[in-house]
């Protein structure tokens, strides 16, 4: 709202201002003072109302005021004085007064008071006419109606006057305004401050609105012309859709009058209620609206579709149309010559077709039907039975459900079916049925025969599979047949278990990963998958005394090979022995070929020699040796017989040692990392982050593994890394060419086993170079 600064009077009441001569000032220093304080005496002012009103009277106070004979105001007009008492005089304020002192003339002389201000009623009487439209004139009568500046209406912008007449005025309605009582207002100033007074119109001044109102026709086309029929459309500024859609009415001059006012509708207009909003901000309905909706049904439509078909829709208004979607799948659209096409993709299910407007409705489209696999399933198996079955469409089976149990299914190699296995619960009597790769589901048997079986197994196959136990502890799950369970493997070969009524414990082995528990019962093995992890450094005991050894026929200390099976390079036997007091003593390490020379090219001089330990207290002692992976091949290639021991790797014969036990201790802490980021290699680059210096590689050892941690750089093309020394970028010692990464792998762990030759190679010319194509390198880790 635009603001006047005007110096204009202050509209108070005053009181009567009393004062010493400061108020007056004489102008005839001459004047005689008389002896008769009443009569003939000096003419003074003792005090003056200076707050006064036009129209009205102006008191003045003082001695020998009867002498006045004229009271001059400022803007060069008078007024006669009228004498109230022997000290009081008063005057009439002219209208056309103005601010400034006041002269009182008297034969002789004048006296002049103070500026005076004016107190003056400015009032709101009437207007007319009291119905209106936009665009009439209304005129207004009050009092001092020339301080007016402004018409501020029930709505709208603040209407400035021009206005010289202090009783009436004229002001031209706006557009903007509406009905209700309106004001007039002016500004004053008080300090730095500007102030805005408004006194209030007596009555409600009723303003026309458009009247009549409705659409010409209630339903219209996306696109099409909506034309609203009524009076003073001139007045509206939007046109509202359902769905909060805005467009302008294209009224260009709202000071004149139109019949209609048409608009196209929005795409994206929603059925609903119509909304006009005025100039004035007022909201009038024009009614209600329904948009167009395509009619639809499939072309030429088939039995059923498979993916890669083309659904063909036909129709009326299919312009409309901005997305499909089969029912599971994303959106979708492809015109041609009118007729709509949609792509049939492995997501999609039986069900109506969707097809989708701009505004959000949706129109189906019924009929699709997607093509689903079929079958002769058998009528009778037992469980864990491997299922083989011929089918359509089999790389769409992910799954069979026997009742309530699903089992993964699996394509045949030649691709004419899937296999399954049944479920070890799975009932007599059940539904089967398929579950494609779309969710959908098809019934080939509606009961299925269970056999029944006496071979052991795992009661609850999937909670046993979910186990995670640490390496060298047991996994452990309820078991049916538990009395025809023979035996169990680990990854082959036999385990130790044991069989507590129904609950089977069953040893996790020495390695981490992936392993396979198999439970035999005579000629039925059931395979069983569950996942060991790291715990840390275990020391598994392969051989337990306590026994002196002795050079003769006495007593030797055997590890078999089979004891070192699965043990990884880098791990560390551990022998512990007693001596005796002050006897000096000696042993010899041979494999099982009886063989110690050959022996000795792989373990310290001082073990292959005697002289382990020559007197002393009779304590334990502790001997370490590292299994590197040369070692470990040697001990298991050279296995021997001896005595009722088959398989015999290392054998230890001495004298005056007495050994308690031998373990193998393996470390099974996670690998630690020592270089992480994302290094892209597409184009054969180099990462050398770890060269020259920049890591120190002899904190590495033969029997340790490099971790490699890659993905394709782009997903489902070719991809490899190439491990190279510093110095040349020549091939590391040990490593293959290459490591490469088929299409369907796009993320996986390289497992590099450091030899001594291989760690040589890092320290003796400067570390480590990756390269490759297409792979990017997040992390490399050692243990």
């Amino acid at each position: 709202m635009k603001l006047y600064k005007k110096n204009i009077a202050i509209l108070m009441a005053g009181l009567l201002a009393l004062s010493s001569g400061a108020l007056v000032s004489s102008c005839d220093e001459d004047d005689d003072y008389s002896t008769n304080q009443f009569a003939g005496g000096k003419v003074s002012l003792t005090a003056a109302s200076l707050q006064v009103t036009r129209g009205g009277y102006m008191t003045f106070k003082g001695v020998n005021l009867n002498q006045i004979t004229s009271v001059q105001f400022a803007g060069g007009v008078s007024s006669t004085p009228e004498q109230v008492d022997q000290f009081t005089i008063r005057a009439l304020v002219p209208e056309e007064a103005e601010v400034g002192p006041v002269k009182l003339i008297y034969d002789g002389g004048e006296l002049e008071t103070k500026t005076i201000a004016f107190t003056e009623p400015i009032t709101f009487d009437e207007f007319a006419p009291s119905e209106v439209k936009a665009g009439d004139v209304i005129s207004v009568k009050g009092t001092y109606l020339n301080y007016i500046e402004f018409v501020q209406f029930a709505t709208g912008e603040n209407v400035a006057i021009e206005n010289t007449s202090r009783t009436e005025f004229k002001v031209t309605v706006p557009v903007d305004a509406s009905t209700g009582k309106f004001s007039l207002g002016y500004y004053s100033v008080d300090g730095t401050d500007t102030l805005e007074t408004l006194l209030e119109s007596p009555e409600i001044l009723k303003v026309a609105e458009p009247a009549d109102v409705k659409l010409a026709s209630a339903t219209v086309k996306a696109g099409a012309n909506v034309v609203i029929t009524g009076s003073l459309l001139r007045l509206v500024e939007t046109v509202t859709f359902a769905g909060d859609v805005i467009v302008p009415s294209g009224v260009a001059d709202p000071t004149k009058d139109v019949e209609n006012i048409t608009v196209a509708l929005p795409a994206k207009a929603q059925d609903g209620e119509v909304i006009l909003t005025l100039r004035s901000g007022l909201e009038i309905s024009a009614g209600s609206l329904t948009t167009v909706l395509p009619t639809a049904s499939i072309k030429d439509k088939k039995d059923s579709y498979a993916i890669g078909d083309v659904v063909l829709i036909e129709g009326t208004d299919l312009d409309l149309v901005v997305s499909a979607a089969l029912p599971g799948a994303a959106d979708t659209i492809a015109f041609n010559e009118g007729i709509i096409e949609v792509a049939v993709t492995a997501p999609a299910t039986s069900g109506d077709i969707t097809l989708k407007l701009a505004n959000g409705a949706t129109v189906a489209v019924p009929g699709f039907v997607t093509t689903k696999p079929a079958c002769e399933f058998p009528a009778a198996a037992t469980p864990i039975d491997v299922l083989s079955i011929e089918s359509t469409l089999p790389e769409r089976v992910v799954s069979v459900r026997f009742g309530d149990l699903e089992a993964a299914a699996k394509v045949l190699s030649d691709g004419s079916g899937f296999s399954v296995q049944v479920p070890l619960l799975a009932e007599s009597g059940c539904k089967v049925t398929l579950v494609m790769d779309n969710t959908e589901e098809v019934v080939v048997s509606e009961s299925f025969t269970v056999n029944g079986f006496s071979f052991c197994a795992f009661q609850d196959a999937a909670a046993f599979q979910e186990q995670t136990p640490t390496v060298g502890t047991l996994a452990a799950g309820t078991v049916i047949n538990g009395g025809n369970l023979t035996n169990v493997l680990l990854n082959g070969k036999d385990t130790k278990f044991l069989l507590t009524g129904e609950t089977l414990y069953v040893y996790a082995g020495t390695q981490t990963g992936k392993q396979i528990v198999t439970l035999v019962s005579d000629e039925t093995k059931v395979d069983y998958e569950i996942n060991v992890v790291a715990s840390g450094v275990v020391e598994t005991v392969v051989w337990n005394g306590p026994l002196e050894i002795t050079w003769g026929d006495g007593g030797r200390v055997v590890v078999r090979a089979s004891d070192l099976e699965g043990v990884p390079a880098g791990s560390t036997l551990r022998l512990y022995f007693n001596g005796k007091d002050g006897v000096w003593a000696q042993a010899q390490l041979n494999n099982g070929g009886w063989n110690s020379d050959l022996l000795g090219t792989f373990v310290p001089s001082d073990v292959a020699e005697y002289n382990w330990w020559d007197g002393g207290a009779a304590e334990e002692h502790v001997y370490e040796i590292t299994l590197t992976a040369d070692v470990l091949a040697h001990l298991r290639d050279n296995a021997g017989e001896f005595g009722d021991i088959p398989d015999a790797a290392l054998i230890i014969q001495g004298s005056d040692l007495i050994f308690s036990k031998v373990s193998v201790v393996v470390d099974y802490s996670a690998p630690t990392p020592i270089w992480t980021g994302a290094f892209d290699n597409s184009g054969w680059k180099g990462m050398t982050d770890l060269t020259w210096g920049a890591y120190d590689w002899s904190l590495v050892h033969a029997g340790q593994t490099l971790y490699f941690s890659v993905k394709k750089s782009s997903p489902g093309a070719w991809g490899c890394i190439s491990l190279r020394s510093g110095t040349s970028w020549g091939a590391l010692v040990d490593a293959p060419g290459q490591y490469d990464l088929g299409d369907d792998v796009d993320e996986t762990v390289i497992e590099f086993p450091l030899t001594q030759a291989a760690v040589d190679d890092l320290i003796n010319n400067n570390g480590l170079v990756v390269t490759g194509d297409n792979i990017i390198l997040t992390q490399i880790a050692v243990n």
